[in-house]
């Protein structure tokens, strides 16, 4: 077996995949949902809700990712978007440690790239 491979059971890689596909859309909306005042890393307040839909968890994920990779934070969801993809319709990933390390390298460029961008702001 491969690693990060579909295995020979299709109703065993839909359910993977499924996981992998509600892992990306929690990831995304916590991202999307991201409030520079709920209680995290690197922020202590006195809210005591947090503004984000998936709760503390998605706070503090969301502000880790944000603050390591800033924009490029986005690849996640989108990385794990495509492996439930690739799980749901057992189709083989080829070379997967070449993949991994190309998203790791797409996600720190994004972010490279919108930090020489220097007039440009998201909000």
């Amino acid at each position: 077996m491969k690693f990060l491979s579909p295995t020979d059971r299709p109703r065993l890689n839909e359910a993977v995949g499924v996981v992998f596909l509600c892992l990306g859309l929690i990831l995304a909306l916590a991202i999307a949902s991201y409030h520079p005042l709920d209680n995290s890393w690197n922020t202590s307040g006195s809210r005591i809700r947090t503004s984000n839909l998936i709760g503390p968890l998605g706070a503090w994920a969301s502000d880790g990712l944000l603050q390591l990779f800033g924009f490029g934070a986005w690849a996640f969801p989108v990385v794990l978007l495509a492996l439930a993809w690739k799980w749901i319709r057992s189709s083989a990933i080829e070379a997967p440690w070449v993949r991994i390390f190309g998203w790791i390298v797409l996600a720190l460029s994004i972010s490279s790239l919108f930090a020489m961008i220097t007039d440009w702001r998201p909000i």
